[in-house]
């Protein structure tokens, strides 16, 4: 998968190398976290609200 910057940020250059790890590691970090504080959460509240 290829990723163009210039579509996202309206840089003039166009990139021919993949930078779609990097700049989509962020956002895949963010909602990794998202699911594991959900799982934590969920979890919890199945366990102690009784």
């Amino acid at each position: 998968m290829y990723y163009d910057p210039s579509y996202q940020y309206g840089s003039p250059y166009y990139a021919p190398y993949p930078v779609y790890p990097y700049s989509n590691s962020l956002a895949y970090s963010l909602l990794i976290v998202a699911l594991l504080l959900l799982l934590i959460f969920g979890g919890y509240y199945l366990y102690y609200d009784k």
